[in-house]
Protein backbone atom coordinates (compact mmCIF):
# COMPACT_ATOMS: atom_id res chain seq x y z
CA UNK A 1 0.00 0.00 0.00
CA UNK A 2 1.60 3.30 -0.83
CA UNK A 3 2.37 5.50 2.11
CA UNK A 4 0.83 9.18 2.54
CA UNK A 5 3.14 11.35 1.58
CA UNK A 6 3.06 9.15 -1.74
CA UNK A 7 -0.33 9.19 -2.28
CA UNK A 8 -0.31 13.32 -1.33
CA UNK A 9 2.46 13.59 -3.86
CA UNK A 10 0.37 12.11 -6.67
CA UNK A 11 -3.01 13.17 -5.87
CA UNK A 12 -2.07 17.29 -5.16
CA UNK A 13 1.41 17.87 -6.71
CA UNK A 14 0.64 17.31 -9.72
CA UNK A 15 -2.75 18.28 -10.06
CA UNK A 16 -1.29 21.62 -8.41
CA UNK A 17 1.70 22.44 -10.81
CA UNK A 18 0.18 21.17 -14.08
CA UNK A 19 -1.12 23.29 -16.62
CA UNK A 20 -4.96 22.74 -17.73
CA UNK A 21 -5.71 23.71 -21.22
CA UNK A 22 -9.18 23.66 -22.56
CA UNK A 23 -10.02 22.11 -26.19
CA UNK A 24 -9.59 25.06 -27.85
CA UNK A 25 -6.27 26.17 -26.87
CA UNK A 26 -3.65 24.37 -29.29
CA UNK A 27 -5.18 26.64 -31.93
CA UNK A 28 -4.38 29.68 -29.78
CA UNK A 29 -1.08 28.07 -28.37
CA UNK A 30 0.16 27.64 -32.01
CA UNK A 31 -0.97 30.56 -33.62
CA UNK A 32 0.64 33.48 -30.68
CA UNK A 33 4.13 32.33 -29.95
CA UNK A 34 4.23 35.04 -27.27
CA UNK A 35 1.63 33.14 -25.37
CA UNK A 36 3.24 29.74 -25.48
CA UNK A 37 6.54 31.17 -24.65
CA UNK A 38 4.77 32.34 -21.57
CA UNK A 39 3.43 29.21 -20.72
CA UNK A 40 6.25 27.43 -21.56
CA UNK A 41 8.51 29.71 -18.73
CA UNK A 42 5.54 29.27 -16.33
CA UNK A 43 5.94 24.92 -16.47
CA UNK A 44 9.86 25.26 -16.72
CA UNK A 45 9.56 27.98 -13.02
CA UNK A 46 7.87 25.45 -11.66
CA UNK A 47 9.48 21.96 -12.15
CA UNK A 48 12.66 23.02 -10.12
CA UNK A 49 9.80 23.52 -7.18
CA UNK A 50 7.80 20.83 -7.78
CA UNK A 51 11.54 18.09 -8.72
CA UNK A 52 12.25 19.79 -4.89
CA UNK A 53 9.15 19.09 -3.17
CA UNK A 54 8.79 15.69 -4.55
CA UNK A 55 12.23 14.22 -3.67
CA UNK A 56 11.26 15.97 -0.01
CA UNK A 57 8.10 13.71 -0.31
CA UNK A 58 9.38 10.90 -1.45
CA UNK A 59 12.68 10.50 1.16
CA UNK A 60 10.11 11.13 4.22
CA UNK A 61 7.88 8.03 3.13
CA UNK A 62 10.78 6.29 2.78
CA UNK A 63 11.35 3.45 5.46
CA UNK A 64 14.23 4.74 8.26
CA UNK A 65 17.45 2.34 8.06
CA UNK A 66 18.44 -0.05 10.58
CA UNK A 67 21.66 -1.43 12.17
CA UNK A 68 22.19 -4.89 11.36
CA UNK A 69 24.23 -7.74 12.87
CA UNK A 70 25.86 -8.73 9.62
CA UNK A 71 29.26 -9.61 9.37
CA UNK A 72 30.16 -6.76 7.02
CA UNK A 73 30.39 -3.94 9.76
CA UNK A 74 33.26 -6.16 11.23
CA UNK A 75 35.92 -3.80 9.09
CA UNK A 76 34.57 -1.28 11.50
CA UNK A 77 36.22 -1.10 14.60
CA UNK A 78 35.98 0.44 18.07
CA UNK A 79 37.93 0.07 21.10
CA UNK A 80 36.37 -2.29 23.97
CA UNK A 81 37.62 -2.87 27.28
CA UNK A 82 36.66 -4.91 30.16
CA UNK A 83 35.43 -3.31 33.50
CA UNK A 84 38.92 -3.92 35.09
CA UNK A 85 41.02 -2.05 32.72
CA UNK A 86 42.57 -5.49 31.72
CA UNK A 87 41.31 -6.14 28.40
CA UNK A 88 41.72 -3.68 25.93
CA UNK A 89 40.28 -4.78 22.43
CA UNK A 90 39.19 -3.38 19.21
CA UNK A 91 36.33 -4.76 18.06
CA UNK A 92 33.25 -4.40 15.74
CA UNK A 93 31.25 -1.46 16.21
CA UNK A 94 27.83 -4.22 15.22
CA UNK A 95 28.31 -5.43 18.76
CA UNK A 96 26.87 -2.93 20.99
CA UNK A 97 26.55 -5.54 23.51
CA UNK A 98 29.62 -5.65 25.84
CA UNK A 99 29.84 -7.59 29.13
CA UNK A 100 32.76 -8.33 31.83
CA UNK A 101 32.47 -11.54 33.84
CA UNK A 102 34.98 -13.29 35.92
CA UNK A 103 37.17 -16.13 34.49
CA UNK A 104 35.83 -19.58 36.74
CA UNK A 105 37.94 -22.56 37.15
CA UNK A 106 35.81 -25.85 37.32
CA UNK A 107 35.83 -25.14 41.20
CA UNK A 108 34.34 -21.87 40.68
CA UNK A 109 37.07 -19.90 42.09
CA UNK A 110 37.99 -16.40 39.95
CA UNK A 111 41.42 -17.09 38.36
CA UNK A 112 40.75 -13.74 35.82
CA UNK A 113 38.93 -11.78 33.55
CA UNK A 114 36.33 -12.28 30.39
CA UNK A 115 35.25 -9.63 27.94
CA UNK A 116 32.75 -10.84 26.47
CA UNK A 117 31.06 -8.58 22.97
CA UNK A 118 28.78 -9.42 20.38
CA UNK A 119 25.49 -7.49 18.66
CA UNK A 120 23.59 -9.83 21.41
CA UNK A 121 25.73 -11.57 23.94
CA UNK A 122 22.97 -14.33 24.28
CA UNK A 123 23.06 -15.32 21.29
CA UNK A 124 26.35 -15.44 20.71
CA UNK A 125 26.24 -18.14 24.27
CA UNK A 126 23.74 -20.31 22.85
CA UNK A 127 26.41 -20.27 19.22
CA UNK A 128 23.62 -18.30 17.36
CA UNK A 129 25.52 -14.99 16.55
CA UNK A 130 28.58 -13.45 16.18
CA UNK A 131 30.39 -12.63 18.92
CA UNK A 132 33.57 -13.09 20.96
CA UNK A 133 34.73 -13.99 24.14
CA UNK A 134 38.63 -13.14 25.41
CA UNK A 135 39.85 -14.28 28.66
CA UNK A 136 43.04 -13.68 30.38
CA UNK A 137 44.44 -15.11 33.83
CA UNK A 138 47.64 -15.13 35.34
CA UNK A 139 47.21 -18.33 37.69
CA UNK A 140 45.23 -20.68 35.67
CA UNK A 141 47.51 -23.36 36.29
CA UNK A 142 47.75 -24.91 33.37
CA UNK A 143 49.47 -24.45 29.93
CA UNK A 144 47.64 -23.29 26.95
CA UNK A 145 47.57 -26.59 25.14
CA UNK A 146 46.19 -28.21 27.95
CA UNK A 147 42.80 -25.40 28.14
CA UNK A 148 42.55 -26.03 24.10
CA UNK A 149 42.42 -29.30 24.42
CA UNK A 150 39.79 -29.11 27.43
CA UNK A 151 38.08 -26.30 25.73
CA UNK A 152 37.52 -28.42 22.42
CA UNK A 153 36.15 -31.38 24.49
CA UNK A 154 33.32 -29.28 26.05
CA UNK A 155 32.46 -27.24 22.33
CA UNK A 156 32.44 -30.97 20.35
CA UNK A 157 29.09 -31.59 22.70
CA UNK A 158 27.57 -28.52 20.38
CA UNK A 159 29.57 -28.15 17.54
CA UNK A 160 31.14 -30.87 14.71
CA UNK A 161 35.51 -30.59 14.42
CA UNK A 162 35.54 -31.27 10.40
CA UNK A 163 39.17 -30.57 10.10
CA UNK A 164 40.60 -32.23 13.13
CA UNK A 165 43.65 -29.98 13.12
CA UNK A 166 45.24 -28.14 15.08
CA UNK A 167 46.67 -24.88 14.01
CA UNK A 168 49.63 -22.45 14.99
CA UNK A 169 48.98 -18.89 16.17
CA UNK A 170 51.98 -16.82 14.53
CA UNK A 171 50.68 -12.84 16.07
CA UNK A 172 53.48 -10.69 16.28
CA UNK A 173 52.04 -10.44 20.27
CA UNK A 174 51.04 -13.48 20.92
CA UNK A 175 51.66 -17.78 20.13
CA UNK A 176 49.97 -20.49 20.60
CA UNK A 177 47.46 -22.89 19.19
CA UNK A 178 43.72 -23.01 17.99
CA UNK A 179 41.01 -25.22 16.23
CA UNK A 180 38.22 -24.16 14.82
CA UNK A 181 34.64 -26.07 14.80
CA UNK A 182 31.42 -26.35 12.25
CA UNK A 183 28.46 -24.95 14.42
CA UNK A 184 26.19 -25.60 11.28
CA UNK A 185 26.48 -28.48 8.96
CA UNK A 186 23.66 -27.78 7.43
CA UNK A 187 25.47 -24.99 5.64
CA UNK A 188 25.29 -21.29 7.11
CA UNK A 189 29.21 -21.60 7.50
CA UNK A 190 28.74 -20.46 11.20
CA UNK A 191 32.39 -21.61 12.83
CA UNK A 192 33.97 -21.00 15.73
CA UNK A 193 37.68 -20.91 16.28
CA UNK A 194 39.08 -21.95 20.26
CA UNK A 195 42.30 -20.22 20.82
CA UNK A 196 44.84 -20.43 23.15
CA UNK A 197 47.70 -18.20 23.95
CA UNK A 198 50.57 -16.49 25.89
CA UNK A 199 52.96 -13.82 25.31
CA UNK A 200 55.84 -14.31 23.24
CA UNK A 201 57.92 -11.95 25.09
CA UNK A 202 56.69 -13.57 28.42
CA UNK A 203 55.12 -16.99 28.47
CA UNK A 204 54.75 -16.92 32.43
CA UNK A 205 53.41 -13.80 32.34
CA UNK A 206 49.31 -15.51 31.23
CA UNK A 207 47.81 -17.34 29.36
CA UNK A 208 44.56 -16.00 27.19
CA UNK A 209 41.64 -17.80 25.42
CA UNK A 210 39.92 -16.37 22.53
CA UNK A 211 36.76 -18.28 21.35
CA UNK A 212 34.83 -16.53 18.48
CA UNK A 213 31.82 -17.53 16.40
CA UNK A 214 32.11 -15.65 12.92
CA UNK A 215 29.59 -16.19 9.75
CA UNK A 216 30.39 -15.94 6.20
CA UNK A 217 31.29 -12.79 4.29
CA UNK A 218 33.83 -12.21 6.64
CA UNK A 219 34.86 -15.40 8.27
CA UNK A 220 37.88 -17.54 8.65
CA UNK A 221 41.56 -15.59 9.25
CA UNK A 222 39.97 -12.13 8.67
CA UNK A 223 37.93 -12.67 11.42
CA UNK A 224 40.45 -14.44 13.74
CA UNK A 225 42.97 -11.32 13.23
CA UNK A 226 40.54 -8.62 14.21
CA UNK A 227 39.53 -10.55 17.59
CA UNK A 228 43.17 -11.16 18.49
CA UNK A 229 43.92 -7.39 18.41
CA UNK A 230 43.85 -6.99 21.94
CA UNK A 231 46.50 -6.22 24.61
CA UNK A 232 46.72 -7.26 27.97
CA UNK A 233 47.29 -4.79 31.09
CA UNK A 234 48.15 -7.61 33.58
CA UNK A 235 48.51 -5.27 36.66
CA UNK A 236 45.04 -4.89 36.62
CA UNK A 237 43.52 -8.53 36.93
CA UNK A 238 41.61 -8.15 40.30
CA UNK A 239 42.52 -10.85 43.27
Amino acid sequence: MPSAPTEFAKSHIFRLYTIPSDPGDNALVLGDSSHYSMNMTTRWLFLPILIVTLSLLLAAAAPAATPTPTPMPERDLHTVTDDFGVIEADLPKAWTDIRTERWLDAKGRPVGVTLLAAFNIDDFQNLKGEGAAISVSNRLGKGYIQLLDEEIKFYEKFCEEDYKTVWPIDHPVYRGKYKTLDCDPHGSYAWLSVMSMVNKRDPAAYVARVVGLDKIPIFGQEFRDVITGFRVNINNLPE
